[in-house]
């Protein structure tokens, strides 16, 4: 999966289709609730971590679709549009780590591929240089929003994979976690250079040192560590 200049290779969903219900009561041929893909709030159906990954992965598919949309780039209301991807991704990835607290192997790659969609939507607006619209206040909110979590979510990362680290064999992850770990770089070696605070640098080696492990059971975790190592993987 590569989706920082692509699209997803899956179709959309409808507002009938739900997640699988919990594997263990499934499994036991027992009765069980299932949630909705598309709800209005949260629940308090337990997910599996197969169902959290759909749940992700489809918003994850329409943050990039609303990256790469131009029909409405000349309208306030594709800003409209990123505040409400923005307090999705939020409510979700609140749901999904309570759950990797409990079960860290299971729901890790849910987790990452949510902070991965984080990083993507922060990374649209929290620049506007190049944007060929005149300025509106939409805009300078959905660029506020994109810059606080983009200061806040290396961190994230960061918490997440020393509690990975405390319980899971890491190199036995699958390559779903790259993207998350090498994003949360690339943010956090912008502002090393532009700040000079030599703290971040204790958040960056671990997980530098995290796709080092990785690269011995996957390829594209190499590819990922040399863009890091080299210029190409330090500008926004």
């Amino acid at each position: 999966m590569s989706f920082l200049g692509r699209s997803l290779c899956f179709g959309d969903f409808t507002n009938n289709d739900r997640l699988p219900c919990e594997t263990d009561l499934w499994d036991r041929g027992e009765v069980a609730p299932n949630e909705p893909l598309f709800v209005t709030s949260a629940t308090s159906i337990k997910a599996t971590p197969f169902g959290r990954l759909c749940q992700v992965a489809l918003l994850l598919g329409r943050v990039i679709n609303h990256r790469n949309d131009r029909q409405d780039a000349t309208s306030a209301a594709k800003f409209v549009n990123a505040m409400q991807l923005q307090r999705t991704i939020t409510a979700l990835l609140r749901l999904v780590t309570a759950e990797f607290e409990q079960d860290p192997a299971a729901f890790c790659i849910p987790l990452a591929m949510g902070l991965s969609t984080k990083m993507v939507l922060c990374q649209i607006y929290s620049c506007n240089t190049h944007s060929p619209l005149s300025k509106m206040v939409e805009e300078a909110d959905a660029q506020v929003a994109a810059l606080t979590d983009l200061k806040t979510v290396p961190e994230e990362v960061a918490s997440f994979h020393r509690r990975l680290t405390e319980q899971v064999d890491v190199s036995k992850i699958g390559p779903l976690i790259c993207p998350c770990l090498y994003q949360a770089i690339v943010i956090i070696t912008y502002f090393l250079r532009e700040t000079c605070d030599r703290q971040l640098e204790k958040s960056r080696m671990p997980l530098i040192n995290c796709l080092r492990i990785l690269k011995g059971q996957w390829a594209v975790a190499g590819i990922y560590l040399d863009n890091v190592l080299s210029d190409n993987g330090i500008s926004l």
